[in-house]
């Protein structure tokens, strides 16, 4: 049985509500977050990830949003929550704080101070570990650097809160040596929702995918019919899932884009992302994202 059994299924990485200048509309963060974890086709949150903009939230901002998460009743779906990415004492406080919020672990983006040896690496995961606070290594696909390993996650076993992992690197070869060597024991999770199906066809636990802000019940469809064995109607809901993303990510604000259609849902006021910048989102493009829009059944 894997270390975290609930950390698995359709995760969003939600997006992070904020008015110009990058002031956070905690109000829309906890709107957002309450109509996801209420949605069928949603198993839990992947927040302050690369949707939710965690390079521009100092460790401040991050406690504001985890605070708000951990009020939210959620229906017993997982929450974790990005605490890396920063310097290690920082890290190390927002994993004891999270836990002290309730959520249910915390991810880590190694820093970039952290020499890219595994022996280093393991040290700094082995800090995070003492917190007491499980947490699943994050690398972001911007991230060129301390790339995972199967050596490097045989080492990372030791550590009795190391719970799961995201692979974004698109190398569907070494996610399948990931899964067969360790998905009995921690979560190994699909970065890269273009390949869901490949990647439930291997054993992987989930997925996390910017485009599940959006439609988590077209994700949600895709894997149970994977279950059902209907390979058929799999690799339609697939191919949706690819057209789908396209779209987000060919109008060049993705971040920008989603909130909007939060808004327009009455879920958020902010709109603004640090991340796009300032943009306007187009009439036609509100319209398609909401044409998009599937929360599960």
């Amino acid at each position: 049985m894997r270390r975290l059994p609930i950390l698995g299924g359709v995760l969003v990485p939600n997006v992070t509500p904020m008015f110009e200048g990058g002031v956070l509309d905690l109000q829309g963060y906890a709107g957002v977050a309450k109509q996801l974890l209420d949605s069928p086709g949603v198993d839990g949150l992947f927040a302050i990830g690369a949707s939710g903009e965690y390079v521009h939230l100092n460790p401040a901002k991050r406690r504001e949003l985890m605070t708000v998460l951990g009020g939210l009743d959620r229906h017993g779906k997982v929450v974790v929550a990005n605490a890396g990415g920063l310097l290690t004492a920082a890290t190390l406080k927002l994993a004891e704080f999270a836990g002290k919020q309730g959520l249910d672990g915390v991810s880590v983006v190694l820093p970039t101070h952290v020499p890219d040896t595994r022996e280093d690496i393991l040290d700094y995961y082995r800090e995070v570990g003492r917190v007491g606070v499980p947490f699943m290594v994050y690398r972001p696909s911007t991230v060129t650097t301390h790339g995972l390993t199967p050596e490097l996650v045989e080492c990372l076993l030791e550590i009795p809160t190391f719970v799961g992992l995201k692979d974004s690197s698109k190398d569907l070869e070494l996610f399948a040596v990931l899964c067969a060597r360790f998905g009995g024991q921690v979560s190994v999770i699909q970065g890269v929702e273009m390949l869901h199906l490949p990647a439930l066809a291997l054993g992987g636990a989930g997925v996390i995918g910017g485009g599940a802000n959006v439609y988590p019940g077209l994700l949600k469809r895709l894997s149970v019919a994977f279950e059902a064995g209907d390979l058929e109607r799999a690799r339609k809901l697939q191919l949706a899932v690819i057209e789908a993303w396209a779209f987000l990510a060919d109008s060049g604000h993705f971040r920008s884009l989603v909130k909007a259609l939060w808004q327009d849902q009455g879920c958020a006021t902010g709109t603004f992302s640090l991340c796009d910048g300032p943009v306007t989102v187009s009439a036609p493009e509100l319209a398609r994202a909401r044409e998009l829009l599937d929360l599960g059944e």
